[in-house]
């Protein structure tokens, strides 16, 4: 799986915690998302709406994974 991270523990996090990876993946999926909606000049109503909800639902997945690294880290 492709990371970003050279964070020892964040790339452990990927190969063993099942949750930390979903969250990741989804975490790209959304800011793919993201990146798509911005390419576009004008956004309906309908469009806003749902970049509103990928953004909320990309940030609370942001915090989960930050919350699962910080406990790694303390162990």
């Amino acid at each position: 799986m492709p990371t970003e991270t050279h964070d020892p523990v964040e790339v452990q996090l990927l190969s063993e915690n099942d949750e930390y990876r979903k969250l990741y993946e989804a975490h790209i999926k959304y800011k793919v998302q993201v990146e798509q909606f911005a390419q576009k000049k004008y956004l309906t109503p309908e469009e806003e709406y749902e970049l509103k909800q990928i953004k909320k639902l990309k940030l609370a997945g942001k915090d989960r994974m930050t919350r699962i690294l910080l406990q790694a880290k303390e162990i």
